[in-house]
């Protein structure tokens, strides 16, 4: 495509400037104030800033955009940020382009007062304590923010007097505050978090208690104590965003002759601690989170520390040709450790942690290249293949290492226990998961039980279940899965089960679809509730349309039309699935069910979906559509849908609205859903959308959020499986370090993450989950649990491993879905799937994406 040099061009120019004006309230320019610019914050919970600059006499100012970061980092967009007394508090989002056509407009409110009060153990007050604001989110917002850089919440913070209270004036009355910095004598500095229900008062007490302290041994490889080793303590009282260290007065912690190390006594009751312990010759070791006894000589005893010597990688990365590849970056995924090669194409990573490093080499004009290396791997040689040159390797979706058959047999081993239990003497939700679990691979069997299972909720369980069995039986048939919905006792479970039905029997297949479309509509007359009626109305419509009965069509939407005007704002959900596709045959009307494209904000899903239908027969009227909701929260998935449809009748269009979304990730995910909508003779453009994507993702670095590069694989694996591996190994190389205290390792981000390379690599897997295995087995009493995604993760990698785990965890006591019952729910429905669908469920709750999907509609 003639317009892909182009495009690749302007990606790889340095960002623009930032630049804006500063204003009051009253519109006027405010002269002399200070602009930061400020990224996430770094490992050792600071908050770096990037650029500074102040206003001129028109208030005026202008920030060169920072340098793109391609190390292996967590991106996130930078925000701009700017404090004057008397005003509240300016924070604004960068997104790499403003939304004014003159600049970011930073506009300075007055501010309001928030009185904050701190009472110790005993109830008095605390004086003399120092606050200051941590985490703020700005109202109106379109961004969560991380935590404030110091340097700015110094110049906010406000002292408690003899009665404990300190007020702050730095913020304006909308702003949610959900976390203040604490220096609070005796104590050393803490995070505070805020309860939801206290973000917006204007007065706040705080109850600190003193719970005990954190006390543990460092010793090396050998055994032998670790003396002088420096032990940062690191706590977390809320999201997982409110990660902060801990600051005692007496300055940093460091290890005695014997290895061993104290806290003082000064940490906080209801907040979890861990600590990161550093030595010179070792990697940096991330204990697990603790909790301190509720009283101020508790101690909380961690496990043996022991210090591992970290290790080296060199090598050299040449091209095809055996010249040498200068300037490549050189990444070991998951460490924190990069660099890049020299004018021989030599390289060398040092400080890397024991065990098999993921190694990632990637140049412009280059195809990635990536590899895992053992432990005791020499020098090693890459060869990088240009974009032009053909792709030495691809990824497709690795085949089940156990026949299906096989799988089924063993997934029936695993929940039988509990299936058999329950069924018997549990509660109406645990049968309903074991049944669930049941009915993927053995559908009679899960029948059978059903007829036979008394629920004290009998008609939602049994209009549920039948609907999740038809489901179930769809595919493979999809006769008798219309039988079974035809028994579901609940009129619009009933419709939305056969309207499944009839979207899942191939086009060739006229008559069937319209028969089931005649049950729809039967079911759906005979649905008492209005809300329900009109959805289920709407579907069988919209089934007619598809089947080119417009006028059919026509009169059923006019059937449904006045029921869904006369529904209520608690009901706006359903008219919105009414009006999006309503809007198929008349667009007008559908627009003023919604109340007009001036209530786009209120109704931005039914705004997006009515887009994506009409992308592909109206793309000027979908633009219009998807222009209206641009930025607003929900409009994520629509925008790739939209983009998707669009493509394949103006793909021109499609690539414009994908350019002009202002975040980075959503513009990458618009480009590859762009492609992946393109028809298979046209598999060219498809790539070379891709990969104007590819370098989208690689311009990001701190200027822009980024998405998880491996959710995009099974797209790219349609279109050309070449492609797969430059998301692979570039999500790889933005893996989080695993001991990176900033980050909470493991918390569905890594285990979420080698999930979805799994289907592609189980070894690069099997390498992320070992040390999150480790860390589990270091728990102690809680060692034989499983996290769901160990659980599932495990049985992607090695399914007879997974199922020795889940038989080896402790019963749990009673017959709730929670322990072993729930693991091996999860593993038994994992086995028991075709591996074509387990792959999709995965991605599907692990990507990010599964709302948008093989979905009807965009959720």
């Amino acid at each position: 495509m003639t317009w892909l040099p182009l495009v690749l061009s302007l990606l790889a120019q340095e960002p623009a400037p930032l630049s804006g004006t500063a204003v009051d309230r009253e519109g006027r320019p405010v002269a002399g104030v200070e602009i930061l610019l400020a990224p996430s914050r770094a490992s050792d919970g600071t908050v770096p800033i990037l650029g500074r600059v102040t206003t001129d006499a028109q208030g005026r100012y202008e920030l060169p955009a920072p340098a793109a970061d391609r190390g292996p980092t967590r991106r996130m967009a930078p925000f701009l940020a700017a404090y004057r007394p008397g005003s509240g508090l300016v924070v604004s989002i960068t997104l790499l382009k403003a939304k004014e056509p003159g600049g970011f407009k930073l506009a300075f409110n007055p501010a309001g007062r928030r009185t904050i009060t701190l009472r110790g153990d005993d109830g008095r007050p605390i004086a003399g304590a120092r606050l200051a604001p941590l985490k703020v989110r700005p109202r109106p917002a379109n961004y969560f923010l991380d935590v404030l850089p110091h340097e700015l919440t110094d110049r906010m913070q406000a002292t408690t007097g003899v009665d404990g209270r300190a007020e702050l004036t730095c913020l304006e009355p909308t702003t949610e505050l959900f976390a203040v910095l604490a220096t609070i004598p005796g104590l050393g500095t803490h995070a505070l978090s805020l309860a939801e229900e206290q973000c917006r008062s204007e007065a706040v007490t705080l109850d600190l208690k003193a719970a005990g302290r954190l006390a543990g041994r460092v010793v090396r490889r050998d055994g032998r104590p670790a003396a002088g080793a420096e032990v940062a303590v690191w706590s977390l009282s809320g999201h997982p965003s409110q990660l902060m260290p801990v600051r005692f007065e007496a300055g940093p912690i460091r290890t005695a002759e014997d290895g061993t190390f104290r806290t003082p006594p000064v940490l906080l009751s209801g907040v979890k601690y861990r600590a990161l312990v550093r030595a010179e010759g070792s990697r940096p070791v991330l204990t697990e989170w603790v909790t301190p006894a509720g009283h101020r000589d508790g101690t909380a005893s961690l496990a043996d520390v022991v210090l591992m010597p970290p290790r080296s990688i060199s090598g050299r990365v040449a091209d095809r040709r055996g010249q040498p590849v200068a300037g490549a970056d050189v990444v070991a995924g998951g460490s924190g450790v990069s660099t890049a090669t020299d004018d021989r194409g030599a390289f060398r990573l040092d400080g890397l942690p024991p065990g098999p490093a993921m190694l990632v080499v990637r140049r412009d004009g280059f195809r990635i290249d990536g590899r895992l290396v053992g432990e005791a791997e020499g020098p090693v040689e890459v060869t990088l293949a240009r974009f032009d040159e053909p792709a030495a390797s691809a990824m497709t979706t690795l085949p089940s290492p156990i026949p299906v058959e096989e799988r089924r047999r063993l997934a029936r081993r695993v929940l039988d226990p509990f299936l058999t239990r329950v069924l018997a003497k549990g509660k109406d939700s645990p049968k309903s998961w074991a049944l669930r679990s049941l009915m993927v691979f053995d559908p009679a069997a899960a029948l059978d039980a059903l007829e036979k299972t008394p629920f004290e909720k009998t008609e939602y369980y049994q209009s549920f279940l039948r609907s999740e069995l038809a489901w179930a039986m769809m595919r493979d048939d999809p006769d008798e899965a219309a039988a079974v919905a035809e028994g579901i006792p609940q009129a619009f479970r009933r419709a939305q089960t056969l309207v499944g039905i009839a979207a899942s029997l191939p086009d060739e297949s006229r008559a069937r679809k319209r028969a089931i479309v005649d049950r729809v509509l039967l079911a759906a007359r005979a649905e008492p509730e209005p809300k329900w009626k009109v959805w289920q109305i709407g579907e069988a419509a919209e089934l007619m349309l598809d089947l080119g009965e417009t006028e059919r069509a026509r009169a059923i939407f006019a059937e449904g039309r006045p029921i869904a005007a006369r529904l209520g704002a608690d009901e706006e959900a359903l008219v919105g699935y009414f009006a999006s596709r309503f809007g198929r045959v008349d667009l007008p009307a559908a627009l003023s069910l919604l109340g007009g494209l001036d209530r786009a904000a209120d109704h931005v899903l039914a705004i997006g979906n009515l887009a994506a239908r009409i992308a592909a027969s109206d793309p000027p009227g979908a633009e219009r559509l998807i222009g209206r909701i641009r930025g607003l929260p929900d409009s994520f998935g629509a925008t790739l849908r939209t983009c998707q449809e669009m493509a394949r009748a103006d793909l021109p269009r499609a690539l414009r609205i994908a350019r002009e979304q202002e975040r980075g990730w959503l513009r990458v995910g618009s480009l590859v859903f762009a492609a992946y909508g393109l028809p298979s003779a046209q598999k060219a453009a498809a790539r070379d959308v891709v990969r104007e994507a590819l370098a989208e993702l690689d311009r990001g670095g701190p200027v822009a959020v980024m998405p998880d590069s491996a959710a995009f694989m099974p797209l790219a694996e349609s279109i050309d499986p070449a492609l797969v591996p430059e998301f692979f190994w570039r999500a790889v190389a933005d893996l989080a370090p695993s001991d990176d205290p900033s980050q909470e390792y493991g918390r569905g981000d890594v285990l979420g993450e080698a999930l979805l390379l799994a289907r592609y690599d189980r070894r690069i897997s099997a390498a992320l989950y070992e040390p999150a295995h480790r860390a589990s087995a270091a728990k102690g009493a809680s060692s034989g649990q499983m996290t769901p995604s160990e659980v599932t993760l495990l049985g992607a990698i090695d399914p007879l491993r997974a199922i020795e785990a889940v038989e080896a965890m402790p019963e749990p006591p009673d017959l709730e879905t929670k322990g072993a019952n729930w693991s091996r729910i999860i593993l038994s429905e994992q086995l028991g799937r075709d591996e074509t669908i387990s792959w999709d469920r995965i991605w599907g709750t692990f990507s990010g994406l599964g709302g948008v999907l093989g979905r009807r509609d965009v959720l």
